[in-house]
């Protein structure tokens, strides 16, 4: 990945099966809160396109773009829309559900991971609530409705852990 320009599936040549693992799309992005938005192939291409004078986009794109109001394109007072015949259908492909077998298995794939990160937390948190305080905690021990006794590192880490790929932070 390394020696790419584009980071495009086409670029790298990676057998499906493993591009479904390392792949993202909207649905894992979390923008410019992630650890790795300065060096994303998207959001590098993004900043080079907003910079240009004239655009050359697909339908689908253009259409998303219109529909969405993620402002992807840069503003624009003209289009010119080579096919513009094809627009109805591109529209209910841009907002119509469909499931193929790449994107199940990205699903399925991305669930597998939701599993172990679910399956790992069971353990701390069973630890945490079944352990007896020690000392016991008595009202006098509350400050500021918090316990004394802090949450354990392995329960916090692990619900850090599951709330990244839940793509909530």
């Amino acid at each position: 990945v390394s020696t790419t320009e584009t980071g495009d599936e086409d670029e790298l040549h990676f057998v499906p099966d493993f591009w479904q693992r390392v792949c993202g799309d909207s649905d894992d992005c979390s923008s410019v809160q992630c650890p790795f938005y300065n060096n994303c192939f998207y959001y590098r291409h993004y900043r080079e396109l907003r910079k240009r004078d004239v655009l050359v986009v697909n339908h689908h794109l253009l259409i998303f773009d219109l529909l969405s109001g993620f402002n992807l394109l840069p503003f624009h007072k003209q289009l010119i829309i080579d096919e513009a015949h094809q627009i109805e259908n591109v529209i209910s492909q841009v907002f119509g559900d469909s499931l193929s077998h790449s994107r199940l298995l990205w699903l399925l794939y991305r669930l597998r991971g939701l599993k172990i990160a679910v399956d790992h937390i069971f353990e701390p948190v069973e630890v945490f609530f079944n352990t007896p305080l020690n000392p016991p905690l008595v009202m006098g021990d509350f400050k500021g409705g918090k316990a004394v006794s802090p949450i354990p590192d392995a329960v916090t880490e692990e619900l850090k852990n599951l709330k990244r790929l839940l793509a909530l932070d």
